[in-house]
This record gives structure tokens, C-alpha cells and sequence, in this order.
């Protein structure tokens, strides 16, 4: 199910994302956009947390992009109005494989907080780069992360 190469040939990665997963406490998040993902029940969450300032350290870092516009409203609304041009937030709709790739090997933590699922590839993906993974407790995600997630 791990298709991406972890040698890393092709495309090139964006020195936007190079700089933004330079700090070590970057969540990451990937996949579509929409209600069942929960990108933006999560970006609520940081939001609420950096307005108490708490997580002041903490970044999240969203891939993925819109197949329904319509279900991802409240997602690109609040990162539209909440987080243009602040410091702690960024959305990339269009990564290649090297970017993702990049964001794998870079970031914290994975952030799977879909509230159903079907295909679990991040989970594999964040598996392969033994990158620590956060999910909701969803009977898939326990069938593949097993253990080695929270």
C-alpha cells in the first residue's frame, strides 16, 4: 500500500514547505478536504489553543485539496478569513510526491481525526517514515496502526 519512494527522485519541494517544516513541532495532516476528514474540527482546536496562548510551538500543516466544494466550506472559510499570512498554519492543495514525501519525513506528528474512513494511506505513509501518528479511534485505523498510534 506505500507507493511513494523514500529515496526521493523527481519533483522538487517548495522552499515555503522546506521552511515551514523546518520547526519541529509541526502536525501534519493529509488527505482530501472535507466534513469526515475533520480538518477543520482540528484547525478549530489549534486555533482555540494558540487564542488562550497555549501551543504558541505548535504548527499544522494540511495537504490535500478539494474534490467537493461544498463539503470542505467551513475548512477553506476559516483558513481563508482565520490564518492568511500567519506563521503557524499551512495548506497546500497541489503537493507532489517529493513534498509530500518531504512533509513526512519532517513533521512531528500525523493527525488523523476522520470520523469515517475507508482508504487509510496516510496511515501507512506516516508508518513508513516511523512518524508518530494521532487518529481517531476508528476500527480501520486500529486494524492498521495497531499499537503505534494514539
Amino acid at each position: 500500500g506505500m507507493d511513494i519512494d523514500k529515496k526521493g527522485k523527481g519533483d522538487t519541494v517548495r522552499s515555503e514547505l522546506k521552511r515551514f517544516l523546518s520547526y519541529d513541532k509541526t502536525f501534519l495532516m493529509v488527505g482530501t478536504i472535507g466534513n469526515r476528514k475533520q480538518q477543520a474540527s482540528v484547525l478549530r482546536v489549534f486555533r482555540e489553543a494558540w487564542e488562550k496562548g497555549e501551543w504558541e510551538d505548535r504548527r499544522l500543516l494540511v495537504i490535500g485539496h478539494v474534490l467537493i466544494p461544498e463539503d470542505a466550506t467551513e475548512f477553506v472559510s476559516s483558513i481563508e478569513e482565520d490564518f492568511i499570512g500567519r506563521q503557524n498554519v499551512l495548506w497546500i492543495e497541489d503537493a507532489n510526491d517529493a513534498e509530500v514525501r518531504y512533509a513526512y519525513q519532517n513533521a512531528g506528528a500525523l493527525i488523523q481525526a476522520s470520523l469515517a474512513e475507508g482508504l487509510v494511506l496516510p496511515l501507512v505513509e506516516a508508518a513508513q517514515y516511523g512518524l508518530p501518528i494521532l487518529c481517531s479511534d476508528l476500527a480501520c485505523f486500529r486494524e492498521v496502526a495497531g499499537e503505534h498510534a494514539l
